[in-house]
């Protein structure tokens, strides 16, 4: 089975690829409650990305 990529959806994926690649590069927020745990700003892109591709 031959799988194809329109140049459409090639740009889509290099595009999330590079915005993941900067929040990994972002400090996390600070948990409240929790001493030295921060949520990293990826974590949360990594659903919406999944879901839009």
């Amino acid at each position: 089975m031959k799988v194809t990529f329109t140049t459409k959806q090639v740009a889509l994926m290099s595009a999330f690829a590079a915005l993941i690649v900067i929040f990994t590069r972002l400090p996390g927020v600070p948990i409240i409650g929790a001493p030295d745990a921060r949520l990293q700003l990826s974590v949360v892109l990594y659903p919406l990305v999944g879901v839009l591709l």
